[in-house]
């Protein structure tokens, strides 16, 4: 049997309300919750390393690469 790896930090999502029904998420609401999911990690970790000394600014690609956003089933 092939061990489970989980990642340290996870996002339980939970999505309910009138555009979500019988357990479907229509795919470009779904889209747009991610993304704003995604920003606002980008931009937390951003604040984080700015605490450290760097400028502020545009969310620099190591950073988005580093804190991206990944599925696990």
């Amino acid at each position: 049997m092939k061990k489970k790896i989980v990642p340290e930090n996870v996002l339980h999502l939970e999505l309910s309300g009138a555009l979500v029904e019988e357990g479907q998420v229509p795919v470009p609401l779904l889209i747009n919750i991610l993304r704003g999911i995604q920003d606002s990690v980008y931009v937390l970790a951003y604040a984080e390393l700015q605490a450290t000394g760097r400028k502020k600014g545009r969310v620099p690609t190591s950073v988005k690469r580093a804190y991206e956003l990944v599925w696990y089933r």
